[in-house]
């Protein structure tokens, strides 16, 4: 009985070490170009992303002024949407 367990944990151990030493000695492909090719494709996400959150600071504040200062809000309206006040009177002038 003692022999069979003593076989038993030495073919466990020899097991072991043999899918040890398979991981350990398995070569591990290293693409060096597409290392940078993807860390440079990174740096020029987190560049973009840099850009959207200046874009949406941006436009945050563009709407709180809209919602808080009338004079923003009727600037834009006449620049962007063409609003006018009544009585006004629109001349186009052609270039």
């Amino acid at each position: 009985m003692r022999w069979k367990t003593i076989l038993e944990v030495l073919l466990f151990l020899a097991v072991l070490a043999t899918a040890a030493a398979l991981v350990w000695w398995t070569p591990v492909p290293c693409d060096w170009s597409e290392t940078a090719r993807l860390e440079g494709q990174l740096e020029s996400l987190r560049a973009a992303n840099r850009a959207m959150q200046a874009e949406n600071q941006r436009l945050e504040r563009l709407v709180k002024a809209l919602k808080d200062d009338p004079e923003v809000l009727e600037k834009v309206a006449r620049d962007d949407l063409g609003y006018i006040r009544d009585g006004e009177v629109v001349v186009i002038v052609s270039k």
